[in-house]
């Protein structure tokens, strides 16, 4: 089923919210929650641990991304109608990644747990505001140390996308490709 949007591209509708979804996105609008949060630490091969192959480490990340949302057909949609009785998912043409991976560089004497935990908290309050066909409601944020061997890997989304268990099945396949490309 496609339809021409109001920017006179065509839309591929795939199919209507279902009803958790549709429940979800509701509690969302309603503001009774905004972002769900799943963290996970990385272990850093050696080789890329230094602050000097920051550039390296951020290209095998973004491609370990790219191939893990390919596996995730929910990570590529957007929503339609979202205010109305009957929201549908719509197929994106295209993601802009620097608007779902961010970057967060501490400094060496930089309480990294805390860091964490402050990042954490502020992303189960964040609020996504674009419910439309520009991008899904997901992003992951990467916290890293100086040349510490770990990050951090937030990915905070608004539950009608997925639920926890999605996000674990992410993060695992994210380990997954990390692993094959490392």
């Amino acid at each position: 089923m496609a339809n021409t949007s109001d920017y006179g591209t065509e839309t591929t509708v795939l199919r209507k919210l279902g009803i958790n979804e549709t429940y979800q996105l509701a509690m969302y609008l309603l503001n009774q929650y905004r972002g769900t949060t799943l963290s996970c630490r990385y272990a850093i091969p050696p080789r890329l641990a230094p602050a000097e192959t920051r550039t390296q480490l951020k290209k095998i990340v973004k491609v370990a991304v790219v191939d893990t949302i390919m596996r995730h057909p929910m990570l590529q949609v957007g929503m339609m109608n979202a205010t109305s009785k009957t929201p549908l998912w719509i197929q994106l043409q295209s993601l802009d990644l620097t608007q779902h991976i961010i970057w967060l560089y501490i400094g060496e004497h930089d309480d990294f747990e805390r860091t964490v935990q402050e990042t954490f908290r502020v992303q189960l309050d964040e609020y996504f505001p674009d419910l439309s066909f520009e991008k899904p409601g997901w992003k992951i944020t990467i916290i890293r140390q100086e040349n510490a061997p770990i990050m951090e890997v937030l990915l905070t989304w608004n539950h009608p996308h997925c639920d926890g268990q999605g996000a674990k099945v992410f993060q695992e396949d994210l380990l997954e490709m990390l692993d094959m490309i490392t």
